[in-house]
């Protein structure tokens, strides 16, 4: 294994053996994207499959969701589910507000249960 894995390329490795069992344990071993076990090419025809390199052979995938997802563009949006006028801890503050996120703090980052308690209802 030493051998098939002193490279810096890892794109595809294929293991000849008689013994297909042992072929399919010594493929967990090698560092490249695809491993055949008894074949070249039978990688690159599985669609289903993510294709692609390791080490410096290659970047990203191709073929499965991973290849999808490649050509795809994130976008997050988030809506404001509860109505509110105003965000609660965005300027301007008010006293209310002060006393409001001095409790949570108090809350979350005493140590002691008493502490936590007396943030939490009022001194």
């Amino acid at each position: 294994m030493k051998f098939a894995n002193d490279s810096i390329y890892g794109l595809n490795a294929s293991i000849f053996t008689g013994d297909r069992a042992k072929g399919e344990q010594l493929a967990t071993k090698i560092e490249a994207g695809i491993t055949c076990v008894n074949d070249v090419m039978a990688g690159f025809g599985v669609t289903d499959a993510p294709s692609g390199g390791l080490k410096e052979s290659g970047i990203g995938k191709r073929h499965g969701a991973e290849g999808i997802r490649r050509f795809c563009h994130q976008q997050v949006i988030v809506t404001d589910r509860f109505g509110m006028k105003n965000e609660l801890f965005w300027y301007p503050y008010s006293a209310k507000t002060e006393r409001i996120f001095l409790r949570m703090l108090g809350t979350m980052f005493s140590s002691k249960l008493g502490s936590k308690l007396k943030s939490l209802f009022g001194k």
